[in-house]
């Protein structure tokens, strides 16, 4: 019988489909956001921008991956909505007949831009970014007086067109006891669930020194609050970002944030070729693989050393707690980006596991073997 690590290389060795680009529409942003993973450059929004993706460059990239099996495409920046070709992209993608979702502080949602995603040949997902129950906790964060009222006023705008966004709250310690009243908040403006994400060192690393981040211990008993307590008050689902093997069970279904890392490209504003945004972010360019006309997507797919490689290793080479949990396939170490850019390794332990394995609060019942 083939064993385990076998299986998996002989699996890996197989050309995955090209399931998603992650499109980066501009590096600009008109929020100032203290702890923005990309480290987007701040734009008011009426000033013109000059970092953008080419329309011309999705055009191609479309043509070029749907052959390799595309099936969705993530919009995503910097703010992508600043984009002054937004909608026409939009229109290319529901005429190839592609998932579209969207990632966006909101502010900028309009009665056109609403009409035109209203209007896919596929149901459009939008995520908003809503971190806290008022003005003065979302606007901390974002860096922009004002636009807590805009942002509300860009979510009501989607929910009148039938759309129901899902929310992406931020958290630290001066909104951490916000949660249940930001849920409620996104209940009533009709959101379709939340989603709590920690905040990562990356970026600009609260460049000023104001922003309390959370410790492990505080981040791994808000997840047992969200799970045990607060989600059972609130009449939205909440998914917290935090791998799988700490789910509930009836979590499990609706886990949001499973990295596709061996079926996903990005593409930055100039038009390099990377894994994600994050991957973007790493130093040594482990995970840039090409600049688009200079290179092809399939070539890149289907022979990229980097890319071979991520295949060949996640997940049958992770090691520690995660080649010990029973959700390594799925989870795939959580975000092997994270991880390379921590440990310059793809195989290392995701942080918070290891964390909770050394500390012996990683679940048991979700462990191959209990002897670790």
């Amino acid at each position: 019988m083939m064993g385990l690590n076998n299986m998996f290389t002989s699996i890996a060795s197989a050309i995955p489909p090209l399931y998603s680009y992650y499109l980066y529409l501009t590096t600009q942003c008109n929020m100032r956001c203290r702890h923005c993973a990309y480290d987007a450059n701040y734009i008011d929004s009426g000033k013109q921008v000059d970092r953008f993706l080419d329309i011309k460059i999705i055009e191609k990239a479309l043509r070029e991956g749907i052959p390799l099996g595309l099936r969705s495409v993530k919009l995503s920046g910097g703010e992508p909505l600043l984009h002054p070709q937004f909608v026409d992209i939009i229109q290319l993608i529901s005429e190839a007949n592609l998932s579209i979702n969207i990632e966006t502080n909101g502010v900028l949602l309009n009665s056109k831009i609403v009409h035109v995603l209203s209007m896919t040949s596929k149901p459009v997902f939008v995520a908003v970014s809503l971190d806290g129950k008022d003005a003065q906790s979302h606007e901390f964060l974002r860096g922009v007086h004002g636009c807590f009222e805009k942002v509300t006023r860009g979510i009501s705008s989607l929910v009148d067109a039938g759309i129901h966004p899902e929310i992406i709250m931020c958290i630290h310690k001066e909104n951490i006891d916000e949660i249940e009243d930001c849920a409620n908040l996104a209940a009533d403006l009709g959101c379709s669930l939340m989603k709590i994400s920690m905040i990562h060192e990356t970026g600009r690393k609260n460049e000023n020194g104001s922003l309390k981040l959370l410790s492990f211990e505080e981040l791994y008993e808000i997840g047992n609050k969200i799970t045990s307590d607060i989600s059972r008050r609130v009449s939205i689902p909440l998914i917290y970002y935090w791998p799988i093997a700490f789910h509930s069970l009836n979590q499990l279904s609706s886990t949001g944030f499973l990295c596709s890392i061996t079926n996903i490209l990005g593409i930055m504003p100039g038009g390099k070729i990377v894994l994600c945004g994050f991957g973007d972010q790493e130093r040594s360019g482990y995970f840039t693989y090409g600049v688009f006309g200079e290179d092809t997507i399939a070539d890149i797919w289907k022979n990229h050393p980097q890319l071979l490689n991520i295949r060949e290793s996640i997940p049958s080479k992770l090691v520690g707690i995660c080649s010990n949990c029973i959700f390594r396939i799925q989870c795939r170490g959580f975000c092997a980006v994270q991880t390379y850019n921590e440990a310059g390794s793809l195989t290392n332990p995701f942080w918070f596991c290891k964390e909770a394995a050394d500390k012996g609060l990683f679940p048991r019942s979700r462990m191959i073997s209990c002897d670790h």
